[in-house]
């Protein structure tokens, strides 16, 4: 769905994946006690009652009730300071309350006090590293605690996801293989190796692993909305949008799910679904950052730029450290034509992730309006790179070369994009239009010709320089002829325009 990109990667499935890896809470390595409702009952034996207490902690956690796990945790430190695995799961559970810091400090209590801990303990600190986008420092904990345990599926796993922020997608590869290798049920594996191999280019390979992911956990939503995305970008609408479906049936409240919905509505030409869709969006109460970038982007696209902004504030506030957010404000402030302040958000956003796509797409957008075509030459190469899968980026460039007068250049980009957008007309007129220019009368035929099998009205727009051909049949008359034969009637006809 490049050439109608799905606004952001809205709901990274990665994200969801790294909150995944630290879900498993090793058990108690002491005995398993019930916990008393007194204290007294164990006496004077400390740890007795602080490994009691970190049980009804799992408990909670693992039912989701984050706040009265933190509250067991903190109890069970303050009954017995030198704990380690309170210190293990307290470090979790900061975590996902976004205190990324806070576990990284817990994470390396829990293995001081307690050795055991070290290779989970240091890939739950590698993951909050991730968090706080220091991926060499989460890759060095991954190493250690590779170091500790050589078949340690998660860490592994970790790991991969760390190399792919970096762009190294090759060993993100390389290291989802090997976790799946250890652990073949690992819905999370398939979906990140899946990720990888989209960013590698090999589409089939990664709806295959999609579909893999799907086999080990057939209600793990991300990857239906993932396999979606990638069904969206190759043209496949009809197929995104049932695995969009099965997306919000196993969770109905994923902001998100319904924007990228709202967008294969939006090309299925069923403009009212659509709206209905980004509008359930704004509806569903936010909850946590994501959701209040999915519904930033949802305001955009219902024009509200006020509301758009105030949730890009939001976001902001949850994450500073998020490029999308300053994306989303650049965009409002584009759009109002503030160009000085959007400059300083797009700048912002690339500071903090310099291979943010969209920001750097967007960017590139407002210095065409500005008419700075050097610089925004320079967003749209730099987003095709970023993206070589993407058509748009790449027929910006061309676009953009033209305006350049870099006609030669400007062709090359539109013959790359054409390979990237084989059904759009425009694309292929504007090739013959090109070559025209270039000189590449027979090469200009074919492309206008698979213009006109796509559109057949652009017959009634002839390019001028180009030999008269008003349908296809004449057309292929032209091409029949070869080179020697057609230069011969290009001289005929301009002798006999003298």
């Amino acid at each position: 769905m490049y050439s109608q990109v799905m606004k952001r990667p809205l709901t990274s499935s990665l994200v969801a994946f790294l909150v995944a890896l630290i879900f498993s809470v090793p058990p108690c390595s002491a005995q398993q006690w019930a916990l008393p409702a007194e204290a007294k009952y164990y006496g004077n034996n400390d740890r007795a009652y602080a490994v009691a207490i970190l049980q009804k902690a799992q408990a909670q956690y693992r039912r989701g009730n984050h706040q009265e796990a933190l509250t067991l945790c903190n109890r069970a430190i303050k009954t017995d300071p030198d704990y380690g695995e309170a210190y293990f799961l307290r470090g979790l559970v900061r975590s996902l309350d976004r205190q990324e810091q806070a576990c990284i400090d817990d994470e390396t209590r829990a293995m001081d006090l307690d050795p055991t801990l070290t290779s989970w303990a240091c890939n739950n600190r590698a993951v909050s590293y991730q968090h706080l986008k220091k991926y060499r420092a989460a890759i060095a904990d991954c190493d250690r605690a590779l170091g500790e345990d050589p078949n340690f599926a998660t860490a592994y796993a970790t790991r991969a996801t760390a190399h792919g922020e970096m762009g190294d997608h090759k060993a993100a590869f390389d290291d989802f293989n090997q976790a799946i290798s250890l652990d073949p049920e690992s819905a999370h594996a398939y979906n990140g190796r899946a990720h990888a191999r989209r960013l590698l280019g090999d589409l089939e390979g990664a709806w295959q692993d999609y579909t893999k992911a799907i086999l080990a956990d057939p209600c793990y939503s991300y990857t239906y909305s993932d396999r979606a995305q990638l069904e969206f970008n190759i043209g496949d609408n009809v197929a995104a949008l049932e695995d969009l479906n099965k997306a919000i049936k196993c969770d109905s409240s994923m902001t998100a799910f319904y924007y990228d919905r709202g967008l294969v509505y939006e090309a299925l030409s069923a403009e009212k679904k659509a709206d209905e869709d980004f509008k359930k969006v704004i509806a569903i109460p936010p909850n946590g950052r994501s959701a209040y970038y999915v519904r930033g982007y949802a305001f955009l696209r219902t024009g509200d730029l006020v509301r758009a902004l105030r949730n890009f504030d939001q976001s902001i506030a949850e994450d500073p450290a998020d490029a999308g957010g300053h994306c989303g404000r650049g965009e409002v402030f584009r759009r109002r034509q503030m160009f000085q302040e959007a400059q300083k958000e797009f700048d912002t956003g690339l500071r903090l992730d310099p291979n943010d796509y969209w920001c750097t797409f967007e960017r590139g957008c407002m210095l065409y309006t500005q008419k700075d075509f050097k610089g925004a030459l320079a967003d749209f190469r730099r987003a095709a790179e970023l993206n070589p899968k993407n058509a748009t980026a790449r027929l910006n460039c061309a676009y953009t070369n033209f305006d350049l007068n870099n006609t030669k250049a400007g062709w090359a980009d539109l013959l790359k994009g054409s390979l990237l957008a084989p059904d759009n007309a425009s694309v292929f007129y504007n090739l013959a239009w090109c070559e025209v220019l270039l000189g590449k009368q027979l090469d200009a035929h074919r492309h206008y010709k698979r213009a006109i099998e796509l559109d057949p009205a652009l017959a009634k727009k002839p390019i001028d320089g180009l030999i008269t051909c008003t349908n296809i049949a004449e057309i292929d008359a032209v091409l029949s002829m070869g080179s020697q034969a057609f230069n011969s009637l290009k001289q005929a006809i301009a002798f006999q325009k003298r």
